[in-house]
């Protein structure tokens, strides 16, 4: 079982380091944290993206049947719902962050 879930982790690691495109000098050790983490990363997003779309749904919902509708809230929805469901789907820094941050 172990097994199973190791090969396709190494794999999606080798694959991470040969789409690097040969950076070296202080960017290798970012290349290992991105071929190391993206398994992890895509582990922890698909369960939260999940969650966040089965609570962004009925609030949506209840945002459109308010009077009047709450557009704010809705776009804070679908805020969320393209952060947490959203690229990146590798480790690494953000350039465009809506919180500057």
């Amino acid at each position: 079982m172990l097994r199973q879930a190791v090969i396709p982790a190494l794999a999606l690691a080798l694959a991470a380091c040969a789409a690097d495109g040969g950076a070296g000098g202080h960017e290798g050790g970012n290349a290992t944290v991105r071929a190391v983490g993206t398994p992890f990363l895509v582990a922890f997003k698909v369960p939260a993206c999940v969650a966040t779309v089965a609570m962004a749904a009925p609030l949506a919902a209840i945002f459109e049947m308010a009077d009047p509708p709450r557009r704010a809230g809705q776009e804070a929805l679908g805020y969320g719902v393209s952060r947490n469901c959203g690229p990146p789907y590798v480790p690494g820094p953000r350039a465009n962050r809506r919180d500057g941050g």
